[in-house]
């Protein structure tokens, strides 16, 4: 649809140009049906329900040039994946681009991405590692996330069930909690690690990463709401 479809710019030509779409006789008009080769030019039949007012030529202006400023063929309409060099879909490309997506770019987006590369392809229990997966996408049932998706009314419903100080966020349930963080502590000394216990989850699974893997040790963690 030439005024309702997004197909120039990030907005519809609707949306950009509200004047100019109400005055418009061809407001359900494809785009293929507007415009022709004329010579060695793309020309547009464009009509309007009456002549337009002096400040409209200068909107009218603005808008051809906004169609001018794109290339045009009259080639079939086509689908491709615009996240492939080759164009062609796969599953691949679109786990990557949810990933950037979702995940976020940078250096902490890449260090969260192989992270969660590391906790695919480790040893632990499948249900392990779905479970370590929604924990470092934030994505388990916490009280602060119950708070923010309005399953908890109550602000103060947020605390921590342990030292009833912070909100029971991620992080705060699973590291920084001075209940969790002794546990981490007794750990690291059983496994006779020595770590300093930073403040996210995602520093933990680094941390963890570095040492070398142990094939016989699985730990469970079990929460208490």
């Amino acid at each position: 649809m030439f005024w309702g479809d997004v197909w120039v710019g990030h907005a519809s030509l609707r949306e950009r140009f509200t004047r100019l779409f109400h005055i418009s006789t061809q407001q359900s008009s494809f785009v293929r049906s507007l415009c022709s080769w004329v010579g060695d030019r793309w020309a547009w039949d464009l009509r309007w329900r009456r002549r337009l007012f002096v400040w409209e030529d200068n909107l009218l202006e603005d808008f051809l040039e906004v169609l001018e400023g794109h290339t045009y063929s009259e080639d079939p309409d086509s689908w491709s994946w615009k996240y492939s060099a080759d164009k062609i879909y796969s599953v691949k490309t679109a786990y990557e681009h949810l990933s950037d997506v979702h995940i976020g770019v940078g250096k902490r987006g890449a260090g969260l991405s192989h992270i969660l590369a590391s906790v695919c392809n480790s040893w632990a229990p499948s249900k392990v590692r779905v479970f370590s997966w929604k924990l470092l996408l934030n994505r388990i049932p916490t009280r602060m996330n119950l708070l923010i998706g309005g399953v908890l009314r109550d602000q103060g419903a947020s605390l921590c069930v342990f030292c009833g100080v912070e909100a029971k966020t991620v992080s705060h349930l699973f590291v920084t909690c001075q209940v969790a963080s002794r546990v981490w502590y007794d750990i690291f000394r059983w496994l006779g690690w020595k770590l300093v216990l930073p403040s996210d989850l995602l520093g933990l699974f680094e941390g963890c990463c570095v040492f070398p893997s142990i094939s016989k040790i699985t730990i469970y963690f079990t929460t208490v709401n």
